[in-house]
């Protein structure tokens, strides 16, 4: 992979304005029963009062701490009961509006997962479908998909979206796990404080803050081979009120079915600085990432290469938080589309171009401001926007006409410049000390797309005795489509037909056709039902959630046109009717389900033990000409999922283990040989996938270290499948990889 040169910066600028949270007011503590007030009273502090509301990020601030003289290994047993993501303040993760879990720096070393995408299998309602070990797709709840595309990732606030493909490049991240302090996981819509994107939930890394020791330096290792290895630098500190971090890392993964290739190359460092006054707080960042690696799409396999560079700047001033974001990211893709003339695969009706490039610039400026009325009502609101520059190097847009017209000397590089304002406002209102509602809206725009995007949400939150809530939430969330889904036309190169008229055909389908410029936003209207619950002197934390979504105006790629080609004399004729385009489709698809998971920390010292069962029921209602309505039961994805945990920390020994188990669905997948072959269904079995680690700690001449053991283990089977896919006759794979056995070694070190 090539870095690419500083000079393709541009310069551009978004204006906006958005809210950043009050100081703590004791006053929105959560409110205890009278039994037990004298508890509370003998209490040394509100957990509330040791958070910084204002640390969006989830930065907390641990002067208050010191304050009081408590260490920070006590700050970070807080920090698991206390969230950001669901209300972008910091508030007990009991009072939360939305279905949200919280893992935790000391979960996420001792996870039996070494990848991030890895880890997010083990939250109730996550699926994380391994199209590649490069390209991982995360998705909650009924609508997980291959694209990825109804998830918001983001890395302390910044979205980490591909603009062109709204594809997360989950592992593209300019950190790894030992970079991040907390992850928090939403699951249901958040589009009313996210925005466009969050259609079905947030996954929000938070990353650790600086030692505080003058200088702090850290390392790691871990693989199994020249393919699969990776590693990590980290140096960090503080002086005074000044805290900097440096980070550098890099990852080498084989495909879990053939360990003699590589599947995903990456390279990523970031540093930033940090200076912490009493009436100001400024942050600025600069950080990218290399990335290449073998690829999933609608059309067949391929690789793709992704370069991303960002410098990013924060400021608190008193009560507001300004955001600066500027982003450049090019990508190089090399598809092959598979475009073969069934049962003759020596006749290529056409190619893609090698590489499809772009090159994407992004600028985004917010503020955000709260506001305080009384002892019990709070708001929240302002404005948010992006510019986002568009530049394929390979995407057009062509003049209308018949195919036997079409003239691709008429045709123009597509280049687009897309805005994107969005304005929210949220209102928190403590009715009464056992009850809370949170009602909210936000509004957007973009001049790509032809309908705006509107996202209320209201929840009530009800704490009907100690250490138990319920919660009861409806939603609207909505995400746009891509840019790819709206406007990839691309002109085709020859492929080995001799025939002029046949490919000027082929050609005017995928320079005319395949975007979408009609499409309207996907949105989903969300009902949630939730229970926390905390027993045994809170070693044991249940929670129930049951939701019930309608989703509306998916985007699929409809290939049904390609029906129509007909044959004569053993070729193929392709009439005007022929096409392959993205549409919002017709039918509704409606969703309920169920998540119950349990954590019990045991009277054993060190052992906690998890498990949790996920019910996922999708049908798909349609209705005919004559009125008639119809549902069918979907089974895209997996209905039942069981999942269960253990870890053990005790002295210097570090165990974990997890088993997860699906039931069987089927998955669709283009035809190997050729994307106008009828589309591959293929049904999957149920699996079970085993995961363990194993660790010692142990102090070295004043430094401290850590060596292991990590394994995955498909249970069913040598190899587990989680989409629709196979072997082609090179033995390559297509549709998605296969899990296998892999065993990997681990060294952690910090001086």
């Amino acid at each position: 992979m090539r870095v690419r040169e500083a000079s393709r910066w541009g310069v551009a600028l978004l204006a906006s304005t958005l809210a950043c949270v009050l100081a703590p007011d004791p006053s929105w503590a959560e409110a205890a029963p009278p039994e037990a007030e004298e508890a509370e009273a003998e209490a040394p502090l509100p957990e509330e009062e040791l958070i910084d509301e204002a640390a969006l990020e989830g930065a907390f601030d641990f002067e208050s701490l010191e304050d009081v003289g408590l260490m920070d290994e006590f700050a970070l047993l807080v920090q698991e009961d206390v969230v950001v993501s669901a209300s972008r303040r910091a508030q007990r993760i009991d009072d939360s509006p939305s279905a949200i879990t919280v893992l935790t720096r000391e979960e996420l070393l001792a996870s039996p997962f070494d990848t991030i995408a890895d880890v997010l299998r083990m939250v109730p309602g996550m699926d994380v479908f391994l199209l590649t070990v490069g390209f991982p797709a995360p998705g909650t709840r009924s609508g997980s998909s291959r694209s990825a595309a109804n998830v918001l990732v983001l890395v302390d606030g910044r979205d980490i979206i591909d603009p062109l493909f709204h594809f997360p490049l989950l592992l593209g991240l300019p950190i790894d796990l030992e970079s991040i302090e907390r992850v928090e996981i939403i699951r249901g819509p958040a589009s009313t404080l996210y925005g466009a994107g969050a259609l079905q939930g947030v996954i929000n890394f938070v990353t650790r803050r600086a030692s505080e020791e003058p200088l702090r330096v850290e390392a790691d290792v871990s693989g199994n081979g020249p393919n699969t290895v990776a590693a990590g630098l980290r140096l960090s500190g503080t002086s005074g009120r000044f805290s900097w971090w440096a980070s550098v890392g890099m990852d080498r993964a084989a495909p879990y079915h053939d360990a003699s290739e590589l599947g995903l190359s990456k390279v990523a460092g970031r540093t930033w600085a940090r200076y912490e006054g009493v009436a100001f707080e400024g942050t600025l960042e600069l950080g990218g990432a290399l990335q290449e690696g073998s690829m999933v799409t609608f059309a067949g396999n391929g690789a793709g290469e992704f370069d991303e560079v960002y410098l990013r700047a924060e400021a608190i001033v008193k009560e507001t938080r300004l955001h600066f974001l500027a982003e450049h990211i090019s990508a190089d893709l090399h598809l092959d589309l598979q475009l073969l003339f069934p049962g003759d695969d020596s006749m290529v009706l056409g190619r893609l171009p090698d590489p499809m490039s772009s090159s994407t610039w992004l600028y985004e400026l917010a503020a955000e401001r709260s506001w305080r009325f009384g002892e019990n009502l709070r708001l929240m609101s302002g404005l948010q926007g992006k510019i986002i520059r568009h530049q394929p190097r390979v995407l057009v847009t062509c003049p209308e006409s018949a195919p036997t017209a079409f003239d691709p000397e008429a045709c123009e590089l597509d280049e687009v410049v897309e805005v994107r304002p969005e304005a929210f406002a949220q209102l928190e209102w403590r009715v009464r000390p056992d009850l809370d509602l949170n009602l909210g809206v936000r509004g957007g725009f973009n001049t790509v797309v032809v309908e705006p995007g509107f996202a209320p949400r209201l929840t009530a939150v009800y704490r009907p005795a100690q250490n138990h809530t319920l919660r009861a939430s409806v939603a609207r969330a909505y995400r746009k489509p891509s840019y790819f889904e709206l406007r990839a036309h691309v002109l085709l190169e020859p492929g080995t037909l001799q025939d002029e008229d046949l490919f000027r055909r082929v050609q005017h389908i995928f320079a005319t056709g395949v975007g979408n410029e009609d499409l309207r936003n996907t949105k989903v209207d969300n009902l949630e039902l939730g229970w926390r619950a905390r027993f045994l002197e809170e070693a044991l934390r249940l929670e129930v959630e049951l939701y019930a979504s309608r989703y509306l105006d998916d985007v699929r790629v409809d290939s049904s046109r390609l029906a129509d080609i007909e044959y004569f004399a053993g070729l193929p004729i392709i009439g005007d009717s022929v096409g392959l385009q993205y549409i919002n489709l017709e039918e509704q698809i409606w969703s309920a389900g169920a998540e119950v998971a349990a954590t019990w920390k045991t009277p054993a010292e060190g052992l906690e033990l998890s498990l949790a069962y996920v019910f996922d029921h999708v049908l798909v209602r349609s209705q005919a000409a004559d009125g008639t309505v119809t549902f069918e039961k979907a089974m895209r994805e997996p209905e039942h999922r069981i999942i269960a945990g253990a870890q053990y920390i005790h002295r210097s020994l570090r165990l974990s283990a997890s088993a997860i188990w699906a039931s069987a669905y089927r998955d669709n997948h283009a035809a190997p040989e050729s994307i106008i072959a009828p589309p591959v269904s293929i049904s999957l079995g149920a699996n079970t996938l085993l995961a363990g680690r194993a660790g010692w700690v142990f102090g070295l001449g004043g430094s401290e270290w850590e060596a292991g053991l990590t394994g995955l283990m498909p249970v069913l089977g040598l190899e587990l499948r989680e989409t629709a896919g196979g072997y082609q006759d090179d033995g390559s794979n297509y549709g998605g990889e296969p899990i296998r056995p892999r065993l990997q070694g681990y060294l952690r070190a910090a001086f």
